[in-house]
């Protein structure tokens, strides 16, 4: 079965920029080995098809990799601030449940009590979150730049 969409320039764009989101989301954190092939084809034949159209090829066999991949470069300039702030707020997210769950770690005993309070000690968590960011979050290495310098040093000396 073959489907054929009738869009405008700027419904087109919206689409590309969907299907780069939702294949960052397969597969951006997966090891090479496990890329979800299937989701990849199916989004450079998007690309493809959108050079094909904005370059006026005749030949959709002599489009070469590199400029699929500077068509996915161009979607990802335009999809940017979206990722940056999904990412943060995915980072915070977790960040606020670990937190909570330090201190209210789950138990045999009233699990309910126990679940609903730390949802409540989530919501305090993500609510600071949001209002200071990473700056709520004190993390103490001890000597952190100089252990990076000497680990530097070794590397590159």
């Amino acid at each position: 079965m073959k489907f054929v969409l009738e869009m405008d320039q700027e419904e087109w764009q919206t689409l590309l920029e969907l299907v780069f989101l939702g294949e960052y989301a397969v597969n951006a954190c997966r090891p090479p080995k496990e890329i979800s092939q299937k989701h990849r084809d199916a989004a450079n034949a998007l690309y493809r098809r959108h050079y094909e159209q904005t370059v006026k090829v005749s030949d959709p066999e002599a489009i070469e990799d590199n400029e699929i991949a500077d068509i996915r470069d161009e979607v990802y300039d335009s999809v940017q601030e979206y990722l940056e702030r999904f990412e943060e707020d995915v980072c915070l997210e977790k960040l606020a449940e670990l937190f909570a769950e330090r201190e209210y770690p789950p138990t045999e005993g009233d699990a309910e009590e126990q679940n609903l309070k730390r949802g409540l000690a989530e919501k305090y968590i993500r609510r600071r979150l949001q209002e200071k960011g990473l700056s709520a979050i004190r993390l103490d290495i001890p000597d952190l730049r100089r252990k990076v310098e000497e680990d530097w040093s070794r590397w590159n000396g």
